[in-house]
């Protein structure tokens, strides 16, 4: 897939605009049909659309408080009695016919843009992302982010989004798809130009 991902942006009011949508994970297919459009004051879902205005993938972003006492020390910066706020990307869906194509990746950056730019309104601590099993936890680490504890969600300082944010505006973003060229021994995203 091209750097542009999507023909457009636009966000969830109405079940018709996610009608026909899988992903192929159950729990993330029945999230977005069953409870996206009733979570609309608390969770905002914004879908991606090809050329022919047809959703390709969806991603759900909110805040939270995260408990980070078990943490790393990066995680657990700016908290306070053992908890930090975050932007939550709680739910991510690719079409499954458009999967391993990139779009994942685009999103997840799309989210983190998202987040920086929120994080220069209202200052939080975190970004959090809620893998919908333990299979996406490899991906999301190859992006950066770290598991907290042993559940599926991880997350990331906001200071480390914002540096990875703005090296994304330079074009210089690694494909967090691929398990061996965009790594550093350690696991972090290779930032180099290619």
């Amino acid at each position: 897939m091209s750097s542009a991902a999507w023909a457009s942006r636009l966000i969830l009011t109405d079940a018709q605009q996610i009608s026909g949508f899988r992903c192929g994970r159950s729990s993330v297919d029945e999230w977005l049909h069953e409870k996206a459009l009733s979570s609309k004051a608390t969770v905002r879902t914004t879908l991606y659309l090809d050329a022919e205005q047809t959703l390709i993938a969806f991603a759900a972003t909110t805040t939270t408080i995260v408990e980070v006492s078990g943490a790393t020390s990066a995680q657990r910066a700016n908290s306070r009695d053992g908890r930090a706020v975050g932007f939550l990307l709680a739910q991510m869906g690719v079409r499954h016919d458009l999967a391993g194509k990139g779009i994942g990746g685009a999103v997840l950056r799309d989210a983190m843009r998202s987040a920086a730019r929120m994080h220069e309104e209202a200052p939080f601590s975190l970004f959090v992302v809620d893998a919908a099993d333990e299979s996406l936890v490899e991906y999301y680490r190859r992006a950066g982010l770290v598991r907290l504890g042993n559940q599926l969600r991880l997350a990331t300082p906001m200071r480390k989004i914002k540096a990875l944010v703005n090296a994304l505006d330079g074009e210089v973003w690694g494909n967090i798809t691929d398990r061996n060229s965009s790594l550093y021994p350690s696991g972090t995203v290779n930032l180099q130009r290619r």
